[in-house]
């Protein structure tokens, strides 16, 4: 994550926990432009949750907040792609309770979430 400037072509959120031996990282959202466009409109984000912090709300809460950065990015449109059987992140992103668009093909599903500016 060294090239995360969360303003233009990369930001990222980072849920920590206190745990003995200190800060442990459980979870982080990415959102990424593409190299040659750092200011394009849509920006592709991936969303990873340590496997014992499932259901805890952890996944919720980064993709509220990569919604505020998106905004603070000026970005208009997140593209999420996932495995066609990915129910549970489908639903999660869903829970955002933004416009959005899904389609299937060549075996990924991709969504793309509307960034509200009001």
């Amino acid at each position: 994550m060294a090239n995360v400037d969360n303003e233009t072509a990369e930001g990222a959120v980072v849920a920590l926990v206190q745990e003995s031996g200190g800060e442990q990282i459980v979870g982080v959202v990415r959102l990424a432009r593409p190299p040659d466009a750092p200011h394009a409109p849509e920006a592709e984000t991936a969303v990873v949750v340590r496997d014992d912090y499932h259901g805890q709300g952890v996944g919720t809460e980064l993709l509220r907040r990569m919604v505020l950065l998106a905004k603070q990015m000026n970005v208009r449109t997140i593209l999420a792609v996932f495995e066609p059987d990915n129910d549970d992140a489908i639903r999660l992103f869903r829970e955002l309770d933004l416009p959005y668009t899904i389609k299937a093909h060549h075996g990924e599903t991709e969504m793309r979430i509307e960034v509200p500016y009001s």
